[in-house]
């Protein structure tokens, strides 16, 4: 049957088209589209590979030139079937004698009176023959050779009007297609044409559907299905749905695909059938030579209604399954992931429990919320992809914050939003951006908007629990300069970066963005032009760049909120995916999406996506219309205990925290383990001149978290940067602050943008006072080869000797240790290369190495103290209080009374040198 491709189809066809089809197995037949060279109408027929038998004409039909065999007239060729092999790159075909062969020929009109007769005929002299009676109408005839006789060699083929009438036909294809299709392997989308994974819930099989080809091969049938109760059987070819032809299948995005795929013709068929009183959708297959037709009983009685999805007829029921789905799929310790990624996929689970409000959920939202805590305890944690985990995990838990009130999780989004921030770089057009994670921009610097945009939504939710920040403000003129301006020309969607303002993958970043402004109440025009094209171009939404299904879902959600009407409009466009899809008592049934998707999971993925947008129902979420705070008590459930960590600020404040909060934590400062009896950690502890910190977690009934022990260096009081490189960049000084801020996590990171700083880089810190040391210690470092000057004056910093230099080779701790003790205030880093692609840099945080106390137990609790450098004084205590230049200096192996003891370094002028470093003996 024809079908109208579009112009930029065919350009995406033609370009992609070495991965179209892969295992339909074309036999190329020559001149098959029986196209002349110019013909006029009414002509007779001239083909270079076929030979014509009577008189044939040229006539236009349809936008194309199709041919007319008048009674007895025939068209004929010979076609070279070659052996069946694998295509370059797939997997080899595992029993080339298990397929079949499928040839049609499209008829495009006829008289009332017309017959169609194809033949195929093998080199054994064998005939392959259907004649069928055609119409007005198209429609296709078929012609079947079972597996054992689709044998190599050159066969003959016979095309011929046999009736009294007329007959207008075009296009014959031929395909080999497997009786055993169970080992199918599916293309990765990402812009490919299949073949693509065809799941129909509503019918009860999967098939596999090749780009441009009509045939529809069933690859399994689902036991006490629809289909199965039919009888139709893997290995089946669907040919017909409800007596008319299947039409050429697209796999591409678009309006075709949204017309004529086989899903949407299946899935069209599904909704109609639901109007009758008994609702049965008939498929014609091809099972060996024969055709074969099948009435199909479906489960569910009556079709999605036009108010979808707020009606309170059929949505509840999908509602149910789809929570049902989440409820039985869910991980031990408050997790999903199946057969995709985790955190994807618990996100999107948690913002369906979340918003379907029902009390039962209580206890597995908070496990979700203290998941998350964990996974991503620090924002290093976020990985590779860093800004997609950041913002799917941000968004879940501001949605918690909203709904619990569970202040636990503010300084989580206090941190991770601060690393995002960080995380900027100069773009080609010399605005902030973010790429896909921390360490640069792709594509030339172009950078790309889609991780940004889930970004932004977890900020504008953010805002809404009190946690501010600056990552809107500081990429929003990246943002805006993505966009494609009506003003200026441009068709409203949000493009991919400033150079690709595209309107084939611009689903899920259009709607994420317009979802942020709404969200923040701002930029109402952008807001209002992306409606539009999301509405006049809503048969790409499956086309989200690598995304698929969770950017159907992010683009629906945001447009709901935006555009009630535009969102009504879609939604009813879209009845038969969604009925299509979806198997009552079960959930919705997967099927490959244009982009991306499966490396994110199938129905995993699909099932909680579709009940977070369901929530807008009944506005469940912040981000599908909730005004409400508050109103999940989660007060009266437990929090299992969890590691603790330290965040220790300049001034030598000491903060404790558990990984996951709502434990109280105990601690100790003679590094005995903590227990109940121990102080309880309520207010940060000043600690200023080094030391140690035992810590642990105890819940109300005893449970006990891991002891972590803390060891403490000097607090960095009156730190600051002096100078980074670039010199006299606003932006070079605030990212050099990483350097010094006492948070590893948080790095000093040079601009990895457009025309970056490059090696050497420099960095000139003030230590507040003069500091008698012996090395640097760089956490997190790429550096790798390092100079170090040091002075007691900015003036003499310029003149002084390099200290001591410090060579490495891989990315861990690095530490540079000077020959000698060197006392300074300033201290300038020159790092002449990088391990990073020798471009950029990133160190953690720059600390203080000091000489080293070691201890030693003698016989008779007798303790032996030694230091690795001359001249300098060990002075102890044997109780709490720190070593002052009052306390005793150590000389022999001393006797311990207690079991603790503290010691510090002192220099000649009795100025201390280092922290204090403390010791428990058994």
């Amino acid at each position: 049957m024809k079908t109208t491709i579009t112009q930029p189809l065919l350009l995406l066809a033609a370009i992609l088209s070495v991965a179209a089809p892969v295992h339909a197995n074309d036999i190329k037949v020559p001149g098959s589209k029986f196209n002349g060279r110019k013909p006029e109408a009414g002509t007779a027929v001239v083909l270079k590979k076929w030979a014509v038998d009577g008189n044939a004409t040229w006539v236009f039909s349809d936008d194309d030139f199709s041919i007319e065999l008048p009674a007895n007239a025939s068209l004929s060729t010979t076609v070279e079937v070659p052996t069946l092999t694998a295509r370059k790159g797939r997997p080899a075909i595992k029993n080339p004698q298990s397929w079949c062969g499928i040839a049609s020929v499209e008829v495009v009109r006829a008289a009332s009176n017309g017959v169609v007769t194809v033949t195929l005929t093998p080199p054994s002299g064998a005939v392959h023959s259907t004649s069928k009676a055609v119409g007005p109408g198209m429609s296709q005839v078929w012609v079947g050779v079972p597996a054992k006789a689709m044998v190599a060699g050159e066969w003959k083929v016979s095309i011929r009007a046999t009736g009294e009438g007329s007959v207008v036909v075009d296009d014959f294809r031929w395909v080999r297609l497997p009786t055993d299709p169970k080992g199918m392997v599916f293309a990765k989308p990402n812009g490919f044409h299949g073949p693509d994974r065809l799941e129909s819930g509503a019918l009860g099989f999967s098939a596999y559907t090749e780009h441009q080809t009509i045939p529809l091969p069933v690859q399994s049938v689902r036991a006490g299905g629809p289909a199965a109760q039919a009888g139709l059987v893997p290995g089946d070819v669907i040919i017909a749905v409800d007596g008319v032809d299947l039409p050429v299948n697209s796999c591409g995005p678009g309006h075709d695909w949204f017309r004529f795929s086989h899903e949407s013709v299946l899935g069209r068929a599904g909704e109609r059938a639901l109007s009758h009183e008994a609702p049965v959708v008939r498929l014609t297959v091809m099972r060996g030579a024969a055709a074969v037709e099948l009435s199909l009983p479906l489960v569910r009685r009556a079709p999605l209604p036009d108010n979808f999805p707020f009606d309170d007829t059929v949505t509840p029921k999908l509602y149910d399954d789809l929570i049902d789905f989440v409820r039985r799929t869910r991980k031990p310790n408050g997790r999903w992931a199946n057969g995709g990624n985790e955190w994807i996929q618990t996100s999107f689970a948690g913002l369906a429990l979340l918003g379907r409000r029902d009390p039962q959920d209580r206890a597995a939202i908070k496990e979700i919320a203290d998941w998350f805590l964990k996974r991503f305890d620090e924002p290093n944690r976020f990985g590779n992809l860093g800004y997609w985990s950041a913002g799917y995990s941000g968004i879940f838990l501001m949605e918690y914050a909203l709904a619990t009130g569970d202040a636990r999780v503010l300084p989580w989004a206090e941190r991770s939003l601060r690393w995002v921030e960080r995380g900027t770089h100069t773009s080609k057009w010399g605005t902030a951006a973010l790429g896909h994670g921390p360490n640069g921009l792709p594509y030339g610097q172009k950078a790309l908007m889609a991780p940004a945009t889930h970004v932004i939504v977890f900020e504008a939710l953010a805002d809404r629990v009190g946690v501010k920040s600056g990552v809107w403000k500081k990429i929003f003129p990246y943002m805006r300069d993505s966009w494609s301006n009506p003003a200026d020309g441009g068709h409203g969607a949000m493009g991919y970066n400033q150079s690709y303002r595209d309107k084939g993958e611009f689903w899920s970043r259009t709607g994420l963005f317009a979802l942020a402004a709404h969200l923040r109440g701002v930029e109402p025009g952008m807001q209002s032009a992306m409606a539009k094209i999301m509405r006049e171009r809503h048969a790409w939404m499956r086309n989200s760049h690598a995304y698929g299904y969770p950017g159907d879902v992010w683009g629906l959600i945001g447009l709901s909120q935006i555009d009630a009407n535009a969102f009504g409009h879609v939604m009813r466009e879209w009845h038969w995916a969604f009925g299509g899809a979806w198997q009552p008592g079960y959930g919705l049934r997967h099927t490959t999406a244009h982009m991306g998707s499966p490396y994110m999971g199938g129905e995993g993925l699909i099932n909680p996506a579709l009940a977070a947008l369901l929530s807008v129902r009944h506005g469940g979420l912040a981000i599908t219309g909730a005004k409400d705070r508050s109103w999940l008590d989660i007060s009266d459930l437990p929090t299992e205990p969890s590691a603790v960590q330290v965040h220790r600020e300049s001034d030598g404040r000491v903060s404790l925290t558990s990984v996951v909060p709502g434990t109280a934590i105990h601690f100790t400062l003679d590094e005995t383990p903590p227990t109940q009896r121990s102080p309880r950690y309520t207010r940060p502890i000043a600690i200023h001149d080094g030391g140690s910190i035992s810590a642990r977690t105890i819940s109300t009934d005893g449970k006990r978290g891991p002891v972590a022990v803390f060891h403490l260096e000097l607090a960095k009081v009156g730190w600051q940067i002096d100078e980074p490189n670039p010199v006299g960049q606003p932006a070079a000084h605030r990212r050099a602050q990483g350097a010094i801020d006492s948070i590893p996590r948080s790095p000093w990171r040079t601009d990895r943008g457009h025309e970056h700083a490059t090696f050497p880089f420099t960095l000139v810190i003030d230590l507040g006072s003069v500091q008698t040391f012996s090395g640097l210690f760089l956490a997190h470092s790429t550096a790798q080869v390092v100079d170090v000057t040091a002075a007691k004056t900015t003036e003499k910093l310029d003149t002084a000797a390099v200290v001591a230099t410090g060579e490495f080779k891989k990315k861990i701790p690095q530490r540079i240790r000077f020959d000698k003790l060197v006392t300074a205030r300033y201290v300038k880093l020159t790092v002449r290369s990088g391990l990073d692609n020798g471009k950029h840099l990133s160190i953690g945080e720059v600390d203080l190495l000091w000489p080293t106390v070691t201890f030693a137990e003698v016989a008779d609790r007798r303790v032996a103290l030694a230091c690795d450098y001359p001249g300098l004084t060990i002075r102890v205590s044997e109780n709490e209080q720190p070593p002052t230049v009052e306390s005793p200096v150590y000389r022999d192996p001393m006797e311990v009374p207690g079991r603790w003891l503290q010691a510090r370094l002192f220099d000649s002028d009795n100025n201390p040198v280092g922290p204090v470093r403390p010791k428990r003996f058994k």
